[in-house]
């Protein structure tokens, strides 16, 4: 699904005047329930969880443009839905045409057609229905140590994984506990179905990518790319690709071992009982000592042919975390690249 997207065009001088002269704050509410359906305002969003869409008047120069430029950042599914777990949109085109129109709705302008707008940055997400948070949570709590290349990983007991580069920012959360703690607040006194949707999201976990400027024109190989060019399924890639590094995980071998009889059948199986049980006491020492430990008791070339024949056969050794599983440390056997979404 998208979710958040940025995009600017050139725009005439008295069109950057009017938008600016009235752009305090502009908001649609029901008069009846007061719901607030979103606003637009002259200042960045939040975050992805906010209503709001963000329009800004700027200088060209940063964009490579003589003329004033117009910024239009937001969640077109979150102004349109109220929420953005679930019913959202997947053509670019649109999301891009419909926020388009609220804004030329809102200051009564009429704003350059959709060929001359440009792609700033868009998040791509899936959501993923585990049944029961109880599952969300201890999944995101052992994905806790993951490494990636070059990134510093932020986590939140329960609750997310975060991880920011230059080109990419790659959010791992638990939905329902991230709308108790940004949304829930705002919309419990409007006629929206608080109790039916946390219902509904009670075991979401949520994929996002956020797909920014640089690698947009790494992939595209352009300075500017036009919304027009832009295809939902290439997007899409990204996102895969993105999260298969951080994961670990390989398109052509998506079968994981996460605990310790499993480990053990692979192994005899692949190395026969020999180096089986070789490699299966080297991955318990590693589980209860720790990999530096193990390490410091071998030579390096002992040591990584052991990890090396590990993960070629496809123990996973990025959600195990080297625990020992227990009922209270349950592993959640889920890949996001075969689960079935939530649409």
């Amino acid at each position: 699904m998208i979710d958040t997207i940025k995009i600017f065009t050139a725009i005439r001088r008295d069109v950057a005047e009017l938008i600016s002269s009235r752009s305090d704050v502009k908001a649609s509410f029901s008069r009846e329930t007061g719901e607030l359906y979103y606003e637009i305002i002259s200042t960045s969003l939040e975050g992805s969880f906010s209503s709001s869409l963000s329009v800004r008047v700027s200088d060209g120069g940063q964009f490579g443009m003589e003329s004033k430029v117009l910024i239009l950042e937001g969640s077109y599914h979150k102004i349109c839905k109220g929420q953005n777990s679930y019913d959202g949109f997947w053509n670019v085109q649109e999301v891009c045409l419909g926020l388009i129109r609220l804004v030329e709705n809102a200051y009564q302008v009429k704003l350059p057609k959709l060929r001359h707008w440009f792609l700033q940055r868009i998040d791509i997400t899936n959501c993923y229905d585990l049944h029961e948070n109880q599952k969300v949570c201890r999944y995101i709590n052992n994905l806790s140590r993951c490494q990636y290349p070059r990134r510093k990983l932020k986590f939140f007991d329960d609750e997310s994984i975060y991880l920011s580069g230059r080109s990419t920012t790659l959010k791992i959360y638990n939905k329902l506990l991230e709308f108790k703690k940004n949304d829930f607040n705002k919309i419990k006194i409007t006629n929206f179905d608080v109790v039916s949707y946390i219902n509904r999201i009670q075991g979401f976990v949520r994929f996002e990518c956020e797909i920014k400027k640089k690698k947009l024109v790494d992939f595209y190989g352009l300075k500017i790319i036009r919304v027009t060019q832009v295809k939902y399924d290439e997007l899409e890639s990204i996102w895969r690709c993105e999260f298969m590094k951080l994961l670990k995980l390989f398109d052509t071998d998506l079968g994981t071992v996460r605990n310790k009889d499993a480990v053990e059948v692979r192994l005899n199986n692949r190395f026969g009982n020999r180096r089986g049980r070789t490699l299966y006491n080297f991955y318990i020492s590693v589980m209860v000592d720790g990999a530096k430990i193990v390490h410091a008791r071998m030579s390096d070339t002992t040591f990584y042919k052991n990890m090396k024949d590990l993960r070629d056969s496809g123990i996973d050794l990025v959600q195990s975390n080297f625990h020992i599983v227990t009922e209270e440390n349950e592993i959640i056997d889920f890949d996001p690249f075969t689960y079935e979404k939530v649409v």
